[in-house]
């Protein structure tokens, strides 16, 4: 039940091995680490949401998951956006988009989407171009 990415793994599998933490990461990383719930411990913090992009095919994937709901952003270069909506309580396997239904959570989780999203420090990942 600990949602995870994996950014700053390595310091935690050196916590976890029972070393002190020397793997530098940019301050900017809003991880949380789970290595207490690896040491058997309650988690004290967890995520309100996680977002997530990646390009598929020349397809530029976003998504955010917050508490039982899952928005997908789709763009491609030329061509309009496409949303969808997941209820991760009913739905676990994404089979029906309920944006219609949910007009309310898609601008909600939307807004959120433009909020988190920033520049990738890495030009391979730098998608900016997608949104033409």
């Amino acid at each position: 039940d600990h949602p995870a990415r994996e950014r700053r793994r390595a310091d935690e599998a050196l916590q976890a091995a029972g070393h002190a933490a020397r793997v530098e990461h940019p301050s900017a990383i809003d991880g949380i680490s789970f290595v207490p719930t690896l040491a058997g411990h309650k988690q004290s913090k967890k995520h309100t949401y996680l977002y997530w992009q990646f390009n598929e095919q020349g397809v530029l994937k976003e998504a955010i998951s917050a508490g039982t709901w899952k928005l997908i952003r789709f763009k491609e270069k030329g061509r309009p956006e496409r949303l969808e909506l997941y209820n991760l309580q009913t739905d676990i396997g994404e089979r029906k988009d309920v944006s219609k239904e949910n007009p309310a959570r898609v601008k909600e989780l939307y807004a959120q989407i433009k909020k988190v999203k920033q520049p990738s420090e890495n030009p391979t990942f730098d998608w900016s171009d997608m949104e033409k």
